[in-house]
């Protein structure tokens, strides 16, 4: 069985290794929630490597969900 908390983390810490040495990311895509806030659709691995590098502005592309069911089955498959 795989430890995908382990992995998840290990991805995080070689993320924030490539930041060290100069890495820029893609930009991060949200959706609106509809309430004033934001759902991270890809970019979970990249957020948290940021956020720990201490960075608290990113580009994003914000995307409209023309489904929401759709929005939420591609954030459950976008990883890093």
């Amino acid at each position: 069985m795989v430890d995908s908390d382990n992995d998840g983390l290990r991805h995080v810490e070689t993320m924030m290794d490539d930041l060290e040495a100069g890495a820029e990311f893609p930009p991060l895509i949200v959706f609106p929630d509809g309430k004033g806030g934001w759902w991270l659709a890809d970019g979970c691995h990249r957020a948290a490597a940021l956020g720990e590098h201490g960075v608290t502005k990113v580009n994003v592309i914000i995307a409209e969900p023309w489904n929401p069911d759709l929005a939420i089955r591609r954030s459950s498959n976008m990883t890093a």
